[in-house]
């Protein structure tokens, strides 16, 4: 069976270069809109769910913002803590990885979709019933980061306790399964199994579309790297001058990748490309 890892062992070891930032502030607004939900309920219980929860008679009344605000909505401790334990010691790699915003886009597009799944697949069910939790946005996390680093050990705290180290693949695997066998086998609880699905899914999505890119970079950046010999034999007096900024354009999409570059950037690798390739179509 074709493995969905790719087979190299640290592709994007070399971009740990980002500050984790927007995982740590989607943690705050997760933490603050519990505590917020905890102080309204004790004047109104249940209202700032209702309100800021997914749910179908909200969208019918034009809550539109439940799409969003459902994620950092948590329905008890537990739920909160599960979810910021993910995205703390897992989003925060992921975020070292890629850039912030990308990771931000990654969290509320893969929540948005599976809370739209779970909600269609809920429409038997009595329209007050209310969506909770970034659980799907967490899992799209948790796959994106053990498909980009397969071979990579996490620490995992069993039971919140025991302390086990697993490989991200074997912990993507394993968190895929039993996603699948609590769908198919949990029908009676309010668990959103098919939120966990699609985020999931999500997250493999997003991952095998950065692994792509990646390896189209890789190949960009060899075909330059062969030519910087004849950048050096130009005999422009701005030659040098070329050869040291195309050098540093080359070691930049090295440790960041070609979507790194500015236009002005790109502009510069545009032309000298096209003067290498004159150069070794003359040899």
């Amino acid at each position: 069976m074709h493995s969905p890892w790719p087979p190299q062992r640290h592709l994007f070891r070399s971009r740990q270069y980002h500050r984790p930032r927007a995982i740590l502030v989607l943690i705050g607004i997760c933490v603050l809109s519990f505590i917020i939900g905890k102080i309204t309920d004790v004047f109104s219980p249940g209202a700032y769910e209702r309100l800021f929860g997914l749910s179908r008679a909200g969208l019918e009344e034009g809550h539109y913002w439940q799409l969003v605000t459902y994620l950092f909505v948590h329905g008890g401790f537990w739920h909160l803590l599960g979810n910021t334990l993910v995205l703390y010691f897992v989003g925060r790699r992921l975020e070292q990885m890629v850039e912030s915003r990308s990771v931000a886009t990654l969290f509320f597009v893969s929540g948005i979709i599976a809370g739209i799944a779970q909600l269609l697949v809920s429409l038997s069910n009595p329209a007050n019933v209310i969506i909770l939790g970034a659980s799907g946005a967490a899992f799209a996390i948790l796959i994106a980061y053990c498909t980009m680093e397969p071979e990579e050990e996490i620490t995992l705290l069993l039971f919140f306790i025991l302390p086990i180290r697993i490989r991200a693949k074997y912990l993507g695997i394993g968190s895929a399964v039993v996603v699948v066998l609590m769908l198919l086998m949990d029908k009676q609880s309010n668990v959103g199994h098919l939120a966990h699905l699609v985020g999931c899914i999500a997250g493999w999505f997003y991952a095998s579309q950065l692994i792509q890119t990646n390896r189209r970079g890789n190949q960009f950046l060899e075909v330059f790297r062969r030519g910087r010999g004849w950048i050096a034999t130009f005999r422009n007096p701005s030659d040098a001058f070329i050869s040291r900024e195309v050098d540093r354009i080359l070691d930049k999409v090295s440790r960041e990748g070609i979507h790194s570059l500015s236009a002005k950037e790109q502009k510069i690798l545009a032309r000298n490309s096209e003067a290498i390739g004159k150069r070794a179509g003359k040899q």
